[in-house]
């Protein structure tokens, strides 16, 4: 709702499904035990000390209500970890600015960081849903500092994704690229590569399952440093999630074993895939 007023200034205009919160990581019991009390109920039923251990390996809670699924989300990171990019949420707060929603201000994300954050959702959900371009070109139509988003965008090593994003939304859109994204293009050749894969993904409506090996072989060809790469496939191998404490009852969940289970549980998926 906020995303439709801030590009299209009419809450109308945009589709949504759930709500999404960013909130500090302090705050999430607090944030968790109000959203419980208007009615939500969480997917997950962790222990105290679960609880604690997953705001270091997690970085949402999904909430249902008696009007159906996943429809608010509590976030205290923007990405779950493995992926290796890294925001900053406290900067992000630092930065943030407002949108009037009905008589309330209602605190969003800065301009820039909101195109990155934008840009990054689209490549992880694999440009699924066309609409993710139209919110990109909405926002880079304003007077934007885009040699400051390209700085940001190589601290965080997705240059590579900001280009895939805008040479998809020129093809299907007729965005404008920017400059400075443009020159970064003309130097990747990798980004035209991508972005032509996933044009035909697009075009022939194929679904993107977040789940397989493909997907996360396609997903680190979008990073463009080798250490980015290295990062995504050594978080995705070796931090445990629910998944693992659900397989193996282990009285500590930080217990070192539970990486262990990982990498099993990992290498029997591989071997049934083939």
């Amino acid at each position: 709702r906020v995303l439709a007023e801030l590009l299209y200034g009419e809450v109308t205009m945009r589709q949504f499904g759930d709500l999404d919160f960013l909130v500090y990581r302090d705050d999430v019991a607090l944030a968790t035990a109000t959203v419980r009390e208007l009615g939500y109920r969480s997917q997950l039923a962790l222990t105290n000390s679960q609880e604690s251990a997953f705001l270091s390996i997690g970085y949402e809670r999904v909430f249902d209500s008696q009007f159906g699924r996943n429809l608010l989300e509590i976030k205290w990171k923007v990405l779950p970890p493995f992926y290796a990019i890294d925001f900053d949420v406290e900067k992000i707060f630092l930065r943030s600015g407002s949108v009037d929603i009905e008589g309330v201000n209602v605190p969003t994300l800065s301009a820039i960081d909101l195109l990155l954050v934008l840009c990054v959702h689209a490549a992880k959900h694999g440009w699924e849903k066309l609409w993710w371009l139209c919110d990109i070109g909405a926002l880079s139509a304003r007077a934007l500092d885009w040699e400051l988003i390209q700085r940001q965008a190589c601290q965080l090593g997705v240059q590579r994704i900001l280009g895939v994003n805008f040479s998809l939304a020129n093809r299907f859109l007729g965005t404008a690229i920017p400059a400075t994204v443009a020159a970064y293009i003309q130097k990747d050749v990798r980004v035209i590569l991508l972005a032509n894969k996933i044009a035909a993904q697009i075009e022939g409506c194929r679904s993107c399952d977040v789940t397989s090996k493909a997907y996360f072989h396609q997903f680190t060809g979008f990073r463009e440093r080798r250490m980015d790469r290295g990062r995504f496939w050594w978080r995705l191998v070796a931090t445990p999630g629910v998944g693992e404490w659900n397989a193996v009852r282990l009285r500590n969940p930080r217990s070192v074993l539970y990486g262990v289970v990982r990498m099993w549980r990992l290498a029997r998926r591989v071997m049934r895939a083939r």
